[in-house]
């Protein structure tokens, strides 16, 4: 998944929580390189 496609993804989210559930599923599933652009 592509850094504008988690933007996108992330930008749907309506409240904290689901923020927060999205983000924690996912953060497993990208590499180290990935993770990389959002810091």
């Amino acid at each position: 998944m592509t850094k504008q496609e988690w933007i996108l993804r992330l930008r749907r989210c309506t409240s904290k929580e689901t923020l927060e559930r999205v983000i924690e599923k996912n953060k497993y599933s990208l590499s180290d390189d990935e993770l990389e652009h959002f810091n």
